[in-house]
């Protein structure tokens, strides 16, 4: 079973600088997403231009989580999963 809450780094808003910050840990509700814990995670152009607002076609909803290149272990699954199981 996940903690209930996570530890992550946000931005509140576009340009202000990030923030470490406790959050809700997220249920998932999705049948095709899972839940990671994080070991690593990279900082690249894209998540420079999210910060900003600039390029984004689609804004994120604040506080944001950025970065999409991580490394990690999934500790949950949908309940719908029955031939696999998070450890």
């Amino acid at each position: 079973m996940p903690p209930s809450q996570m530890r992550a780094q946000v931005i509140e808003s576009f340009n202000t600088p990030y923030v470490l910050t406790t959050l809700k840990t997220p249920q998932i509700k999705d049948p095709n997403h899972v839940l990671v814990k994080l070991h690593a995670a990279g900082y690249c152009h894209t998540d420079g231009m999210m910060c900003t607002g600039a390029g984004t076609p689609d804004p994120p909803k604040f506080p944001h989580i950025n970065s999409h290149e991580i490394a990690g272990e999934i500790v949950a699954l949908h309940e719908s999963y029955s031939r696999y199981a998070a450890e």
